[in-house]
């Protein structure tokens, strides 16, 4: 079948089909016929991307494979600037804001249709599916389902609310790993090993409810704060090397709090060069208040531990970043037998 063939105008029978819902009609149309699929309008409008612009309801997966199967080239397509992906997403966007928050069913097929989606993708090289755009519909549903949630920090969650979670966890998850290593994880490698680290990564750039990364971080568990991603950070250490100086925001401080409370004993999980959290937040020019108390406290034999760069000593390396004097002497006050061994 030629993919070159000119867009048909006015838009045929499928098009109205897919745009009203009729699942049953259109599946038997793409069937019987599939040059239909191919119509391409001037803006980019196209056949998945109408299954999506103004539904709030189930699309079947069916629906998206027969399209696909036709005429594979519509997945990295872009209408006004918007891929297909995008395009699902400002669709769950549509999806918390009507209230059904609690379709589990629905949450769950749309995630599917991503995997399908972004699983197919990995074949064009040189397109990109998930750009900054991407992640930025993805955090702005985020925000949305911030606001329209109950759920508070420490109460028991809802059903309903659990299974929400559990989809936007999948879902970011899934996408974070192609923006960042464009490479789909099949389903039966271990999910979420990265994802931490991920939204740690992005809030660089996109700003998303601290209380989405609390809830992320108590629905991983302790186990979740001591695994390593593919780059070798544990999700501590990531928050530490996002800091841009030592009191960067108090965000920061907040996550390391919640990261240790969660996980005790991850200040002692080094970075892969070798060198503790400690070492790593001093050579930022971090101040006891900004983060060292929270690290000493959860790890003190750490205050032993010389920086395997400098060799330095945590008290030595505070004098010598520029922290403040009340740093250094903390650091000496909670160890001082480090004296003796920084003479040996």
């Amino acid at each position: 079948m030629d993919q070159d063939e000119e867009p048909c105008q006015p838009p045929p029978l499928l098009f109205y089909l897919l745009d009203m819902g009729d699942w049953s009609n259109a599946l038997c149309r793409i069937r019987k016929y599939p040059l239909e699929v191919m119509w391409v309008g001037t803006d980019g409008d196209n056949m998945l991307h109408v299954c999506f612009d103004s539904s709030i309801e189930h699309v079947p997966i069916e629906i998206i494979s027969e399209i696909l199967a036709v005429y594979p080239s519509l997945l990295v397509m872009r209408k006004n600037g918007c891929s297909i992906v995008d395009v699902i997403l400002l669709s769950l966007c549509d999806l918390v804001r009507s209230g059904t928050r609690s379709s589990d069913c629905e949450f769950k097929l749309r995630f599917h249709v991503i995997h399908q989606l972004l699983q197919r993708s990995i074949s064009y090289k040189n397109k990109e599916i998930v750009t900054k755009t991407t992640i930025e519909y993805m955090v702005h549903v985020v925000r949305l389902w911030n606001q329209e949630s109950g759920i508070e920090l420490g109460k028991g969650l809802l059903k309903s609310d659990v299974a929400s979670l559990k989809f936007i966890f999948a879902v970011m998850d899934l996408i974070l790993e192609v923006y960042f290593r464009k490479h789909c994880r099949s389903v039966r490698e271990k999910p979420f090993v990265n994802f931490l680290h991920r939204l740690v990564d992005i809030r660089r750039d996109h700003s998303y409810p601290l209380r989405f990364f609390y809830l992320s971080l108590e629905s991983i568990g302790a186990n979740g704060c001591h695994e390593y991603d593919d780059i070798g950070r544990t999700v501590l250490v990531a928050i530490i090397l996002s800091m841009k100086s030592s009191n960067d925001n108090c965000c920061h401080v907040k996550m390391i709090e919640k990261v240790l409370q969660k996980g005790h004993g991850t200040s002692m999980y080094p970075y892969k060069n070798g060198r503790l959290p400690l070492h790593l937040l001093l050579d930022r020019g971090g101040e006891w208040s900004s983060g060292i108390s929270l690290l000493a406290a959860d790890a003190p034999q750490s205050l032993r531990r010389q920086d395997p760069i400098t060799l330095l000593f945590p008290f030595m390396q505070a004098s010598s970043n520029g922290s403040n004097l009340n740093t250094v002497y903390m650091l000496l006050y909670q160890d001082p037998t480090v004296i003796s061994e920084s003479n040996r």
